[in-house]
């Protein structure tokens, strides 16, 4: 998979940098601001040194999140005879963020009118922070026993790396445009991250925690992102 994911980016840098630039207008020499609002969110400035080629500044932000509350009933039978029944309550949660400033290369070919596409390639530097929680409850109805699990994992990871941009730019003023484009990062990342749990049943307590670090290679093509742009 990584043999794989390397030689795609060698080969969409080759086949994306032979592109032909000769049709040119005098959109292609304004420089932009980009928005992209849809499948995760980034902000660019475009500064245009030639009509087909410019540097580009911008910052990706990503934001997801998922709660829910389950309750369930549970019927055991241990050896045909004894049976037990029970109730839970969970409030599982998951979130993750993301942040990436990458500082790209543009190539802009416009190969037919009102219509340009554009490859970027450059630098980045990446945070990102996964969690996720669980606070579980069961009641024994036949005891009154109780048990609580309570569990947190939180991980986070900062990294350096190569993103490569493809994507196409349709004008449908002088001034602004609709915007796709998709991201295909690579990065070099070191992680760190803490697990938690702990378990009450019957009065009685158990803790326990484990912290890890280490290393790890990343590599990711995002979703089709959507946004406009404004031409100045």
């Amino acid at each position: 998979m990584r043999k794989f994911t390397l030689a795609s980016l060698l080969l969409t840098t080759i086949l994306l940098t032979n592109f032909s630039f000769a049709q040119t207008d005098s959109t292609c020499t304004k420089d932009k601001i980009q928005f992209h609002l849809v499948n995760d969110y980034s902000v660019s400035y475009l500064k245009m040194l030639s009509p087909t080629s410019g540097l580009r500044f911008k910052i990706d932000l990503g934001l997801n999140g998922t709660s829910s509350k389950q309750e369930n009933d549970f019927r055991s039978v241990y050896n045909s005879s004894q049976e037990t029944i029970s109730h839970s309550n969970d409030e599982p949660e998951r979130n993750s963020q993301y942040a990436n400033v990458v500082f790209g290369y543009t190539l802009v070919s416009k190969p037919i009118d009102k219509v340009s596409i554009y490859f970027v390639a450059g630098p980045l530097i990446s945070y990102s922070r996964n969690s996720t929680k669980s606070n579980a409850d069961r009641t024994y109805f036949e005891t009154t026993e109780f048990e609580n699990y309570k569990n947190e994992d939180v991980n986070e990871t900062i990294g350096i790396g190569l993103q490569l941009a493809l994507g196409v730019d349709l004008e449908i003023t002088n001034k602004l445009s609709l915007l796709a484009e998709f991201d295909l990062n690579g990065t070099y990342g070191w992680n760190s991250g803490s697990y938690m749990s702990e378990y009450y049943y019957d009065s009685r307590r158990n803790f326990h925690e484990t912290t890890y670090s280490g290393t790890s290679w990343n590599y990711g093509l995002n979703r089709l992102k959507l946004g406009i742009a404004y031409r100045f």
